[in-house]
């Protein structure tokens, strides 16, 4: 058995990719951004979500096999701007 992996260790996941983990991990950075969004400073600040966000999961996108979340929404921003 390889040392990367303890005794037990399911043959599904010795030699695999850190796919899941990369996934995990922008889909939590995406819903942080939309959080910010619906209720922290960003909201507070008028820089609103509209609508229902769109979350999709891509892999293998470019050459190098990037890999991510993409998120799809609407910001309503305020605008201070007079005609004067």
């Amino acid at each position: 058995m390889s040392k990367e992996f303890p005794e037990g260790t399911p043959a599904d996941f010795r030699g695999t990719s850190n796919e899941q983990d990369v996934l995990n991990t922008q889909m939590a950075v995406a819903n942080r951004l939309l959080e910010l969004l619906l209720r922290g400073d960003l909201y507070v600040e008028k820089y609103q979500l509209e609508g229902n966000p769109q979350l999709e999961f891509f892999v293998d996108r470019f050459e190098n096999k990037l890999a991510g979340v993409t998120a799809t929404f609407n910001v309503l921003v305020p605008n201070d701007m007079t005609i004067c």
